[in-house]
């Protein structure tokens, strides 16, 4: 039974159904590969970009937060003048340049904007109060001494979209009691406080990205800087730290299909090499048969098919070497007269 299911199968595997089956074979492999090599580029391209993303996410903030910084140089003005700034349009002037991301710089004695630089383009905001419509005693006793307030992105009452930074100024009295004083203030205009980050390079490097807040007074969120490319598929987002402002920063990679020649050209490929080890396993085969033949050729009787005496030489020699101390070997000799004359007739039907 078992040697009739061995030649059973010997029928179905032969050369030209191997041939076929590693053909088949080798063009999956190929196609396999081909995926996981997209898979890993895809893998790269999401590592490549959450670092991308991080290093203008770090960026963003070392922006801001320099021209936040800029409350505190007012903030020493207020001390060293006791709460008045004579000067304080030629000094803000000159404190301006310093601080790229700066719209505008102001003080604001008892929260209400009393001076501000530029004056034109900020008219609008001048003797504006911070606590309008609020309880101002219990606004107050929340302050914490150097506490800075960073507000935005919502659109500031001289039109643009900005955010506003506000840092708490304490003085002392006479009798060395500190008391609240008001606050220095920086406006920020958006997104040009954060041109010097260029966050445009990403669409160069192959993404897309968006920049966005929550609007501390709407709670919904505003984008404040994006890319024309919409955001693909395997979005990174990372957050940015600023005073409590809840600000991200998106980044994905441009959505770029494979082209239909690049596709057709791998597959070409793959068929290609499918092909060639195809052909060196139909030659191994056929060299395998041929030796099988000739192998028969030689060991064996072309007419009877029986061992000739060369097999009958090889396989003593393999007793003889492999026999025990104790063993025999007999060999038995028939001879057949006549035997070279014997004529096998076909049988009649």
């Amino acid at each position: 039974m078992l040697n009739g299911i061995c030649k059973k199968y010997a029928k179905v595997l032969n050369k030209r159904n191997i041939s076929i089956l590693v053909f088949v074979l080798c063009c999956i492999f190929g196609v396999l590969i081909y995926s996981k090599i997209k898979h890993a580029e895809t893998e790269a391209r999401i590592a490549h970009a959450n670092q991308i993303a991080n290093t203008y996410a770090s960026s963003i903030e070392e922006t801001i937060h320099h021209s936040l910084s800029s409350t505190n140089t007012l903030a020493v003005m207020v001390h060293q003048n006791k709460g008045t700034v004579a000067n304080f349009s030629k000094l803000a002037k000159y404190m301006l340049p310093m601080y790229n991301g700066a719209y505008a710089l102001s003080i604001a004695p008892d929260v209400i904007m009393q001076q501000i630089e530029p004056p034109l383009q900020n008219k609008g905001v001048e003797n504006h109060d911070f606590f309008e419509g609020k309880d101002r005693v219990k606004e107050i006793q929340n302050i914490k001494e150097g506490d800075l307030q960073f507000l935005g992105p919502f659109k500031l009452i001289q039109g643009p979209q900005g955010a506003v930074g506000r840092l708490p100024v304490f003085l002392k009295k006479e009798d060395g009691t500190r008391y609240f004083w008001g606050y220095t203030v920086v406006t920020l205009q958006l997104p040009n406080a954060i041109e010097d980050v260029q966050l445009n390079n990403l669409v160069q490097n192959g993404y897309a990205y968006e920049l966005s807040g929550i609007n501390p007074f709407t709670k919904q969120k505003e984008v404040i800087d994006a890319s024309k490319e919409p955001l693909t598929e395997n979005v990174i987002s990372v957050p940015i730290q600023l005073h409590g402002a809840d600000w991200s920063l998106k980044v994905s990679s441009l959505h770029m299909p494979t082209s239909l020649l690049k596709i057709v050209s791998i597959f070409l490929v793959i068929i290609l090499v499918a092909g060639l080890v195809t052909w060196l396993t139909y030659l191994v085969l056929t060299m395998s048969k041929q030796r099988e033949q000739l192998n028969s050729i030689a060991m064996f009787d072309p007419l009877t098919n029986l061992p000739n005496r060369r097999l009958l030489n090889i396989k003593l020699e393999d007793f003889i070497r492999d026999k025990d101390a104790s063993d025999y070997i007999v060999v038995c000799y028939l001879d057949l007269d006549g035997f070279k004359y014997v004529v096998v007739f076909p049988k009649v039907c």
